[in-house]
This record gives C-alpha cells, structure tokens and sequence, in this order.
C-alpha cells in the first residue's frame, strides 16, 4: 500500500481513495521520508480500513508516530483491523459511528 502514497510535500503524504474501491475519503501520512520507511505496511493498511467506514470525514490522518500493534489476550498478532496508533479520524454527527475502541480494534 506505501507505494501507492503520492508525496505531496517533504512532510505530506496522500493516499488517495482510488487505491480500495471501499474507501469514502483520502488518508494522509504527516511524515518525512526517513519516518515514513519505518511505518508498517499494516499500519498503512489500518490506516485505509477508517477511510472505509460509514459517515467518515477527509482526511483521515497518520500522524509520524503512527504505528501498528494489535494483539489478543495470548499476545498473538492478528490482522491489520481498526484504526493505528498515532492516527486520527473524524466522523459525520448524523451519518457517521462512534467507537469506543476505534484503535486497535478488530472487526470482522
């Protein structure tokens, strides 16, 4: 998914809605290039699955600590769900959700 970022400045990333038919809305990455080659690709990935969901507003926003780590009661890794650490999304007052564990948080 990283290579699908179009640089929009030294500290600006867009990952733009055309790259899952699912998305409603960009994501950005406030990064510089040195942070943004260690981000995982999950996180990305995580990053995408928000821009995804009912009543989200542009942008949703990867912040340059921005990082994946989901993990169950047996401290095995599970699938790139939720949103990442070090993100942040808004969402619409009448047609968006609301989620009390938006990070880190697996659906399915």
């Amino acid at each position: 998914m990283k290579e699908k970022l179009e640089k929009v400045s030294d500290f600006e990333w867009k990952l733009p809605k055309t790259v899952r038919k699912e998305m409603k809305v960009n994501a950005r990455i406030i990064a510089n290039q040195k942070i943004l080659d260690a981000i995982e690709e999950d996180a990305v990935q995580q990053l995408t699955n928000v821009a995804c969901l009912p009543g989200v507003v542009e942008p949703v926003v990867g912040l340059p600590d921005m990082h994946w780590g989901l993990f169950d009661s047996r401290n095995t890794v599970l699938p790139p769900n939720g949103l990442p650490m070090g993100a942040v999304s808004a969402f619409d007052d009448k047609e968006g959700i609301i989620s009390a564990g938006l990070c880190g948080f697996r659906w399915e």
